[in-house]
Order: C-alpha cells, then structure tokens, then sequence
C-alpha cells in the first residue's frame, strides 16, 4: 500500500510518498515547496490570502500526483495553521479544494513524530537533543538510551522570529528567554544535538558552498565551532548573497533566525557535535503506520 505523508509547516509544504509491503516501507518520491504560508501573519495571527494560495497551488500539485502513485494521502499540519486565528477555516478550504484533509496537530504530537523519525534515521546515537525549528516553532526532545524522555514546543520559528524581532540582535534575546522555559536542558549538557528542519540544514548547505565539499546531508555533522562561524558568515550575507551560495529564495531573509535557537543551545550546552538530518515529522508518521498500522494510526492522531 502507497502513503503520500504531507508535512505543511510554515515555511515549506513537503511531501514524501512510500510504499509499505509487511515490515518494509520503501521511500518512491520526495517533494518540496517554500510556500511560506506564514508571511505577514504577526499582523492579526490571520493566514493571508497571497500565502494561502501559493500552499493551495503546491497542495493541488501533491495531489495530483499522490493520486498519480495511487497513494492514501496522509496530512498534517503544524505551528502556522494551527496557531493562525483561520486556521481550520484554512483547512476547510484545502479539504473542498484539494481533497486533502489537513490533521491539525499540537506541538507535542510533532515532538513525539520528529523523535521518531529521527530514531530510524540515526541509529547510532544513543543520547541527545533534537532540536526542529520550523518557520514558527521549535520543537525540544531529549532522549536517553534512544527512548523519548521530555518534549516541549516553543513558539520560536524562523518567520515568527523575523516578523516579531525583526533584528538577529534582538531575536537572540527572545530565544534566550525563550529557551528559560525549558525545565531539562541541564540534563542534555554536553550530550549530542541533531538539528532538523530547513533553516538549520542551510548551515550544510553553506559549507558546502564554502568549502566546495559535494557530501550529502545524511549523517553530516559540524563542530560548534565550525557552525558558529558559517552562522556569522551568512549574517553577514545580503539575502542575494545567500541564494547565489545556495539558499532557497523563500529562505534567504529567515534563514539566520532559523538557526538561531539551535545555535543557542551549542553555545550553552556544549555538545560534542551538531548533527543534521532532513528526516523528522513524515519519517515518523511513516514509521507508525508501519508498528500500527493506518487505523490506530488516525485513531491515535492528536489533534491541537
């Protein structure tokens, strides 16, 4: 059986198709779109219409072609919708135009997908912290001995951040208060930090433009201190810098605000290494389905 799993987040509609045969999914495609259906939404917490119709538009693509690959589609989406004053009439509107039922979910259900996802992707770090800054959220997981310990979702994104503090100077002291909030970040000191999530993987994508390396982001990983300084090299990029070494348009101008809140926890954690992955939320839902199956699955699906 096929599964098209759509991750709508604020920034970026993502989709990945699969098939499932007993114990074994195997990944057929994978697509992205910056849609940036959070933009301009500090104003009123409302979706705007512009933001809205470029996600429909990528929505319709989706669906097309998941009905193409014969797939169940499978939809969730995350801070943007579930935190906009329109959020389920934005759903509505998807469902009568799209045939896609979003699934609405909190921000502890994503913790909970993105540990998941993670799990399977990396299965030799035993200890650590996740950390998955989307464009309006940050979602924190520790684990010990690869089994979910805490899980918090901060209102801390790549886009929130920009439309709120405007300035890096400023959004660092709104991630720092932010990051107070967290009762057991002592306890992930010094363990290892996986960042996922699109503006955190740009520092890949920097070093690579930087140092001309052609590695792929699976399993890559970087110093603090070599993070710190990519991190200082795009801040100090125009945002027609940063697309011309490789950073997505839709990205260009949040991209920093995005890596901010991983970037604090380097400084005061002191992990070993930052590891990166573009798995997370779908991989995760990916995985349940095939522990539980697609019944338990939407049983068990939280809604926010």
């Amino acid at each position: 059986m096929r599964f098209a799993l759509i991750d709508l987040g604020s920034n970026s509609a993502r989709m990945t198709i699969a098939e499932i045969n007993g114990n074994t999914a195997t990944t057929l495609l994978k697509r992205r779109e910056m849609t940036r259906l959070r933009q301009g939404m500090e104003e009123d917490m409302r979706l705007k219409e512009r933001p809205m119709e470029r996600t429909l538009q990528a929505l319709r693509a989706f669906a097309t072609e998941a009905k193409e690959q014969n797939a169940v589609i499978l939809a969730a989406a995350t801070a943007a919708v579930r935190s906009a004053a329109n959020g389920r009439e934005f759903c509505d509107r998807v469902l009568a135009e799209t045939g896609i039922q979003l699934h609405i979910i909190s921000g502890q259900k994503e913790a909970e997908l993105d540990f998941l996802g993670i799990m399977q992707t990396l299965p030799e770090i035993e200890n650590g912290l996740i950390v998955d800054t989307g464009g309006g959220s940050t979602e924190l997981i520790l684990f010990e001995n690869r089994t979910l310990q805490e899980k918090i979702s901060l209102p801390l994104g790549a886009a929130s951040l920009y439309e709120q503090a405007n300035t890096l100077k400023k959004a660092e002291e709104t991630v720092r208060q932010g990051l107070l909030q967290v009762p057991f970040l002592d306890r992930a000191a010094k363990k290892p930090l996986i960042g996922i999530g699109g503006s955190v993987c740009c520092l890949w994508t920097a070093e690579q433009y930087f140092t001309g390396a052609q590695t792929e982001l699976g399993g890559a990983s970087l110093s603090p201190a070599r993070a710190e300084l990519l991190y200082q090299k795009l801040a100090d990029m125009s945002p027609a810098e940063r697309i011309h070494a490789g950073i997505e348009p839709g990205r260009s101008e949040t991209v920093c605000f995005g890596i901010l809140p991983c970037l604090t926890l380097l400084r005061q954690l002191s992990p070993p290494a930052l590891s990166l992955s573009s798995s997370g939320l779908r991989e995760g839902m990916l995985f349940t389905i095939l522990q539980h199956g697609i019944k338990n699955f939407k049983k068990n699906l939280e809604l926010f």
